[in-house]
């Protein structure tokens, strides 16, 4: 298996942030508390519609409306 090539913006801020801490840590998060947020926020963002996406389409459709019943 190939080493990994990238790094995440995250880690690279961490390292900058404190080397020695991010080392200690193993590269895992050092903060559970702002990992398990993080990672709820993360998961949320696919599990619902987009509101956007239904304004989109209500948009698109009054449009088509007034098109069609010109």
């Amino acid at each position: 298996m190939k080493p990994r090539q990238t790094i995440s913006v995250s880690k690279l801020a961490f390292y900058a942030e404190d080397p020695a801490r991010l080392s200690a840590a193993r590269g895992k998060a050092y903060n559970a508390k702002a990992a398990a947020i993080g990672e709820t926020k993360h998961n949320a963002i696919g599990r619902a519609p987009s509101k956007l996406l239904y304004v989109a389409a209500a948009i698109a459709a009054v449009l088509v409306y007034l098109w069609v019943t010109r």
